[in-house]
């Protein structure tokens, strides 16, 4: 009996066989004969296949199976590029947020910078007024006590006292005592009353009342106004010395 089936003028090899030649078992083969897939026929308890309808099917399905590696790659190339082009729109974003965050910090480095050499400048000013308030206060100090020793080291020399006077607000008339003079009005009070100014003036005296002194003062521009002084006589005494 041989092992090779002719049905309806088509070849039909074992199973067995058949699946040696494609390479695959025979379960496998079974399984597609069943399915419908392949063209297979089971004669007295034992299948049959029909070798051109294997071929044929593992053909198309090598076709799919390609089609459908290619679609795959496909895919994952357009995800690669939106991936990579989604990234490259992150960095340019990063880049530009980047920048902008440098322009920020830059800007706000120049506030500060500016801020502090404004304060420092306020904060010297101040300092150097302070300095500048100590450092007079220090000199008045000195000072004060430079003329202390001075004045204790070097006594002040004895200075007559000048004639005191008041000043009535209602007139020009000054009240001068402790004028040193004798006798009538008309002979030491006039040098007296000179004496008690720097400037020079003209001194006259009052007809109607002679203890008042009438002073004028003398300038290079011409006189000044006229003041109205009150003598108050002092006595002297005048001391002589024996001659031997």
């Amino acid at each position: 009996m041989s092992s090779i089936l002719q049905i309806e003028g088509n070849e039909y090899h074992p199973a067995t066989v058949a699946a040696k030649h494609f390479g695959y078992t025979k379960e496998y083969l079974l399984m597609l004969a069943k399915q419908g897939k392949v063209d297979g026929r089971k004669v007295a308890n034992k299948w049959y296949i029909r070798l051109s309808s294997a071929e044929k099917y593992f053909t198309e399905a090598r076709d799919t199976q390609e089609e459908r590696r290619r679609a795959v790659s496909e895919a994952r190339k357009r995800e690669l590029q939106e991936r990579n082009m989604h990234r490259t729109h992150s960095r340019v974003r990063a880049l530009r947020i980047n920048r902008r965050t440098l322009a920020l910090a830059e800007t706000a480095a120049v506030l500060v910078i500016g801020l502090t050499i404004g304060v420092a400048g306020y904060m010297g000013t101040e300092v150097g007024r302070q300095q500048q308030a100590s450092l007079a206060s220090a000199t008045n100090l000195i000072d004060a006590l430079a003329l202390s020793l001075y004045r204790t080291v070097v006594p002040e020399p004895a200075r007559t006292q000048p004639p005191t006077t008041t000043h009535d607000e209602s007139s020009t008339t000054h009240v001068v005592s402790d004028v040193p003079w004798t006798g009538s009005v008309v002979h030491s009070p006039v040098q007296a009353v000179q004496d008690s100014f720097s400037d020079t003036v003209t001194v006259t005296f009052d007809e109607a009342n002679p203890s008042i002194a009438v002073v004028t003062p003398s300038f290079k521009t011409g006189e000044g106004d006229t003041y109205r002084f009150l003598l108050t006589p002092v006595e002297s005494t005048l001391e002589t010395e024996d001659t031997p």
